[in-house]
């Protein structure tokens, strides 16, 4: 088992020598992990994507006004006509854009500081995601979900962010805590961390399953049905 993830699956078993089929599933989501946490970092802060949504919104619909103005369209059209957008296709796509920046907008969390807000396509930010894994995968093991308290859980989930080389200074028990229960509400309302989870645990399965023993072949047979001989 690679050594980065072997003090994962240490502490998800609870022994010294934790299945390897574990391993072979975390060495690829911790490296998953390591690339969401990177993107994360070069994100903007939450004023800064504000101020930028702002901006994209009313950009969006700045262009539209001007296309729909029959002066300014001719005026473009007046160049060339080739590779132009249907008018009605540009200004539903200006549309959809300025929609799509308000609903964010609406998301991102007004308050002090400097955090960002990063969201991804399954509804979970990173550390939820890496709270998500351990809890399958304890379940997968152990046979019972992890409880928001459970220290060896947050001792799992700590040598995963590690694995995925996050920043752990501030991640104590009470991360873990919030992380957990977070998911737990997310579970129940989100239809897609729902299937993300199941994601993961069809995975756990295919690498725990035993392997197929494939039948031996019968031997080719010969004239009246008798098995052919066979050079040794």
């Amino acid at each position: 088992m690679h050594p980065r993830i072997l003090p994962v699956a240490r502490a998800i078993s609870g022994s010294d020598h934790p299945p390897e089929w574990l391993g072979t599933c975390l060495l690829p989501w911790a490296a998953g992990l390591s690339s969401s946490i990177a993107a994360r970092t070069e994100f903007p802060t939450r004023n800064e994507q504000r101020t930028r949504l702002v901006a994209l919104a009313e950009a969006a619909r700045l262009i539209e006004h001007e296309l729909l103005d029959v002066a300014m369209s001719s005026s473009l059209l007046a160049i060339d006509q080739q590779n132009w957008i249907k008018d009605g296709d540009m200004i539903d796509g200006l549309r959809d854009v300025a929609r799509r920046a308000d609903a964010v907008l609406k998301k991102i969390p007004v308050r002090p500081g400097n955090d960002k807000y990063y969201p991804r396509s399954d509804g979970l930010d990173p550390n939820e995601v890496c709270a998500l894994v351990i809890a399958v995968a304890w379940k997968k093991v152990r046979g019972e979900w992890p409880g928001v308290w459970n220290r060896d859980a947050h001792h799992a989930y700590i040598a995963l962010l590690i694995a995925a080389g996050s920043d752990v200074s501030r991640q104590g028990i009470d991360a873990w805590r919030e992380r957990i229960a977070a998911i737990n509400e997310k579970l129940c309302k989100d239809p897609r961390v729902k299937l993300f989870s199941d994601g993961l645990e069809i995975r756990l399965d295919r690498a725990a399953a035993p392997p197929r023993i494939l039948p031996r072949s019968t031997p080719p047979l010969g004239v009246g049905g008798k098995a052919a001989k066979t050079d040794d």
